[in-house]
């Protein structure tokens, strides 16, 4: 059974859906030196996202549980809700936070391209 909160595969708790969250396509793009860094970023990404990924995948459990009694139980539904919530936003906001190490290591065009390429991946209108 799929409780709140649990619809949400890997790829949908991050920008991008696919490791580094669309970071991975500028880290390429770069020269050696430039990459070196980016790669250590993207790995420390990863480490983050897996131990966060880790953790929802424990507050799915209890979510589970709160929906296989007999009755539903609210308090732990709705605690469990709230914390995968939490932890998704840590999530972002360590892809955030790579992505601004990422701008730091550009040169400005390289960062203006970046930016206008980010906008147009993330802030197209619905279709």
């Amino acid at each position: 059974m799929m409780g709140p909160g649990m619809e949400y595969g890997m790829g949908m708790l991050h920008p991008g859906r696919g490791p580094g969250g669309g970071l991975r396509a500028w880290i390429e793009q770069l020269g050696e030196e430039q990459r070196a860094a980016g790669e250590k970023i993207l790995d420390e990404l990863r480490r983050k996202r897996w131990e966060l990924a880790g953790r929802i995948m424990d507050e799915r459990a209890k979510l589970r549980d709160a929906f296989s009694g007999a009755r539903i139980d609210r308090a732990a539904a709705l605690a469990a809700s709230r914390r995968i919530a939490e932890l998704r936003e840590q999530m972002f906001a360590a892809w955030l936070d790579a992505q601004e190490k990422l701008e730091a290591l550009l040169a400005p065009e390289q960062r203006g391209r970046l930016r206008r390429q980010l906008r147009e991946r993330f802030l197209q209108p619905d279709e």
